[in-house]
């Protein structure tokens, strides 16, 4: 076993840099919403980040919404890195949290309209669809089926990188076994700053 090396898959998780909607306390979800200012400095950030960190990307995946893609895009157009010939694969899979009534509703005015309890439990108990829209768990799910298409049983010396969402990377971790139910909730997820997992 001394000579044994342990190969293993690297996922390299990125949440898209700051929204249009972040910057305005909305609720986004799967609402195609853009990248301020702000987040596009901080994808070209995150493409001095790979950078510095020594990364080359055998595969490359990003939610299809245009936030997560530009910041992925951006961030490699700012970076010397090695990344693969066929590109960022978009995938619909990797979205962020359908939230359903909530979406483009400001925040503060949800909790006015649904009530502190209930507005609470949306965003801390996993198994809390918000009205019309996903939980946390069926967020999981989501992503448990792209690793089990894209990355489980297949070629394991690979780093792959995945541009993403908050609550899609929340779920990821526990997926992941990074994070529990309990404290899953309390866990953020930065803005344009990679999350490396080895698998």
């Amino acid at each position: 076993m001394d000579n044994i090396a342990l190969i293993m898959t690297t996922l390299v998780l990125v949440r898209h840099g700051q929204s249009l909607y972040n910057a305005s306390n909305r609720y986004t979800g799967q609402a195609n919403i853009a990248l301020n200012e702000t987040g596009r400095e901080q994808a070209r950030d995150l493409g001095r980040i790979f950078n510095a960190m020594g990364l080359a990307f055998d595969e490359v995946y990003s939610s299809d919404l245009s936030r997560a893609f530009e910041t992925v895009q951006t961030a490699l157009e700012n970076s010397n890195v090695k990344r693969p010939p066929e590109g960022i694969i978009r995938l619909k899979s990797l979205r962020e949290r359908d939230y359903g009534d909530l979406t483009h509703m400001d925040k503060d005015e949800c909790v006015e309209l649904y009530g502190v309890d209930y507005m609470h439990r949306v965003r801390r108990d996993v198994a809390m669809r918000a009205p019309n829209g996903e939980s946390i768990l069926d967020i999981k799910a989501r992503f448990e089926n792209f690793l089990k298409g894209h990355v489980i049983g297949q070629r394991e010396d690979r780093t792959i990188l995945i541009g993403g969402h908050h609550r899609l990377f929340q779920a990821a971790l526990l997926a992941l076994g990074a994070e529990d139910e309990q404290s899953l909730p309390k866990r953020k997820i930065p803005n344009a700053k990679p999350l490396l997992f080895k698998l």
